[in-house]
């Protein structure tokens, strides 16, 4: 293989290894924002469901006629001393007549609650994130039948997973030494 060829299949190796990894850090970061939605139950105090980091929403279902004690859950991953907005609503339909939600840092500090009664309306509660980054959240309604809700958070993420981080350096780094081989084969 002559020099000319050589350099066109490092040009070309280096410019699919960027690709790949601006690839992989994009879909890594549209995957972190997300919604999860309660599939099985929610377990009760005093373990919450520990949400994957970058959930931005929940949508739960609370059944009184299956004896759901209500669904305990916990945001992850959150800048500590950054503010937050949780917004609690029931969803249109299937709405409970009284809903609590209690807002709590991870050693069960109080930080919030409110309640919805008569199926409508919404929930605001706004604070400030724990030193730990987690918020936990407690959802439970005081009557029989069931109901839908959705919990919305607006709070500003910590830094990337290093899972996502290490790999994308690793490709970049890669990328660059294969850039500057190529310039000393020049």
């Amino acid at each position: 293989m002559d020099l000319g060829t050589r350099t066109r299949a490092c040009d070309q190796f280096v410019r699919s290894l960027l690709a790949t990894t601006c690839l992989t850090v994009a879909a890594a970061a549209s995957a972190q924002a997300g919604v999860f939605t309660e599939v099985t139950d929610f377990p009760g105090f005093p373990d919450p469901e520990v949400l994957p980091v970058g959930t931005t929403e929940v949508n739960g279902l609370i059944d009184c006629f299956c004896f759901d004690d209500g669904d305990f859950f916990q945001f992850t991953g959150l800048l500590p001393g950054s503010s937050f907005s949780l917004i609690f609503t029931n969803q249109p339909g299937f709405e409970l007549w009284w809903t609590g939600i209690f807002v709590s840092d991870s050693s069960f500090n109080h930080i919030g609650e409110g309640a919805i009664y008569e199926g409508g309306g919404s929930v605001l509660i706004n604070g400030f994130v724990p030193a730990d980054g987690k918020l936990q959240v407690f959802v439970g309604s005081m009557e029989e039948g069931g109901g839908l809700y959705r919990v919305s958070l607006d709070a500003a993420q910590d830094v990337p997973e290093t899972a996502t981080v290490i790999p994308a350096g690793l490709a970049l780094a890669g990328a660059l030494a294969w850039q500057r081989r190529k310039q000393k084969c020049n």
